[in-house]
């Protein structure tokens, strides 16, 4: 599948509209596997405000707080614990829920055992969080799914097309694009995104290596 193909299909499902309706109103995220906040970096400069930012290490909690200031909202928690993750997460609405989750055993310097991994398992503890959300009726409009390659190759394709299942299941339209960063920064990655719309759209997203 070329970048060519992929990318006029999420023009198709109306993604950039659906992102212009957003602007009209304060944009809000929640950053899970926040790290030290690359993506809030990324939004952040676009008028998104971060509510919410999740990561297992505090090590990364404190290089975030270095960068964008003291940040109550960031809850050091395994997304496995899905109740704690919940009753930390604002009771507003949330346009965009992001998830670089980990890559190690999606990396094709990795293991490759996909989301039977301890590491890149984890999507399914996002999306047990998701899906919590949804029964409180708090379900993020949008979702964005970003990983390396292997997340679209590996075995076949088969971990895309898990994730995929998983995200319309909870009412989410998707597509999937690749970037190749060499537009961005000066090196070449391609990363494959999926950002994913509740009655919109539903995207993921890749980092190809």
């Amino acid at each position: 599948m070329s970048e060519s193909t992929i990318i006029p299909a999420v023009q198709n499902f109306e993604f950039f509209s659906t992102v212009h309706e957003m602007r009209a109103n304060t944009r809000t995220f929640a950053e899970f596997f926040a790290g030290i906040g690359l993506t809030h970096l990324g939004l952040a400069s676009h008028g998104w405000k971060c509510v919410y930012a999740n990561d297992i290490e505090p090590k990364k909690k404190r290089m975030y707080e270095n960068q964008f200031g003291k940040a109550d909202y960031y809850q050091v928690e395994d997304v496995w614990n899905t109740g704690k993750i919940v009753s930390k997460i604002p009771a507003i609405p949330i346009d965009l829920a992001t998830a670089s989750f980990p890559c190690v055993d999606l990396s094709l310097a990795g293991n490759l055992r996909g989301f039977a991994g301890d590491q890149s398992g984890a999507f399914n503890g996002f999306t047990k969080v998701l899906a919590a959300l949804r029964q409180e009726g708090r379900l993020p409009r949008a979702v964005l799914v970003e990983n390396v390659i292997g997340f679209l190759t590996s075995h076949n394709g088969r971990f895309l097309r898990t994730a995929l299942k998983a995200l319309s299941n909870l009412g989410y339209y998707m597509d999937a694009f690749v970037l190749d960063l060499k537009h961005f920064v000066p090196q070449s990655r391609r990363p494959c995104a999926n950002p994913t719309f509740s009655l919109k759209i539903a995207t993921v997203c890749k980092v190809l290596h």
